[in-house]
């Protein structure tokens, strides 16, 4: 806010200056336009010159037709706004109702139309715009913070898994799913600052960011489900081992250039060697074996998540 403030100022000075500079008249209408056009990004200050320079446009036209059938009489004035404003919001140009209805009022108190007044005003609206955008164009990057998050998230990840060895080693998998809670508030906050920066940068890789957090976030999802079958889970030492151990290896190899297709393989040989394991024989040793299936589905499809992502972005 504190940077748009100071662009505000920096471009009502400069267009008042340059307006001044090609002896417009009326040269504070530029600095009027030039506040209004600076926007909170690079390509929505586009956006808006543009919606601006139509509306400029349409209401001139209108402005010189109605004047000159009318005359400058206040009901003139307001048969201009009548069929003006609607065909602004038809246009979608709304955005440059204001500073051109005060260019058309201009016209309007002049009581003669004339050539020279009407590049006045066409000068006056560009001027603000262009003024601007100029300065809109700098805008702070935020790649950086953007990748300081990716690595804050896959590190919270691999304090998730690890988390959830730990708890099948000790039989205990009862947890309150905070680190869970932290990576989705980290997620939120990089898929702002990612938004920001697409709007910033005309030419970015927003797309394949926006699938990498789209993955992370499908991941963490999965994570969810998987902390909620680990309460109270309880299975033998040895399979609670080799559970834990899958988990470990998953955390371990949790980066952004990493396929996913030997953690693949791997869970593919733990989910046969359990398929080898002997029938369960009671009720509970059904549930729990169906459980740890469960868990071992989840975390294949976890893996799953970034082989397709790295197949479709490498």
């Amino acid at each position: 806010m504190v940077l748009k403030g100071i662009k505000m100022v920096l471009a009502a000075f400069g267009s008042l200056l340059v307006a001044q500079y090609f002896g417009l008249s009326s040269a504070s209408v530029a600095s009027i336009i030039a506040i209004l056009s600076v926007g909170n990004t690079k390509k929505s200050s586009i956006v808006i010159a543009w919606k601006r320079i139509v509306a400029m446009l349409l209401a001139l036209t209108v402005a010189v037709c109605v004047f000159l059938v009318m005359g400058h009489s206040t009901i003139s004035f307001g048969v201009y706004l009548i069929i003006y404003i609607p065909l602004a919001f038809l246009l979608k140009a709304e955005a440059g109702i204001a500073p051109s209805s005060v260019l058309a009022i201009h016209l309007w108190l002049s009581h003669t139309i004339t050539n020279e007044l009407l590049l006045n005003e066409a000068l006056l609206l560009l001027v603000g715009t262009s003024v601007a955008l100029l300065l809109n164009w700098h805008m702070p990057s935020y790649q950086q913070d953007i990748e300081n998050k990716r690595q804050e998230i896959e590190n919270k990840l691999k304090d998730i898994l690890r988390k959830m060895a730990y708890f099948l080693r000790m039989g205990n998998g009862t947890n309150d799913a905070k680190l869970i809670i932290e990576a989705k508030e980290k997620l939120a906050q990089a898929q702002k600052l990612l938004f920001i920066e697409s709007e910033n940068q005309l030419f970015s890789q927003f797309n394949k960011d926006l699938c990498y957090f789209e993955m992370r976030a499908e991941q963490i999802q999965l994570l969810e489900v998987m902390a909620k079958n680990l309460n109270d889970f309880h299975c033998p030492a040895r399979e609670a081992e080799l559970l834990a151990e899958m988990f470990d290896s998953t955390a371990e190899q949790l980066h952004l250039t990493n396929t996913g297709l030997d953690l693949m393989d791997e869970i593919q040989d733990y989910i046969d060697e359990f398929r080898n394991l002997e029938l369960p024989k009671t009720r509970d040793e059904f549930e729990y074996r169906a459980t740890l299936f469960q868990l071992l589905r989840d975390l294949q499809r976890f893996i799953d998540l970034k082989v397709c992502y790295f197949r479709d972005h490498h």
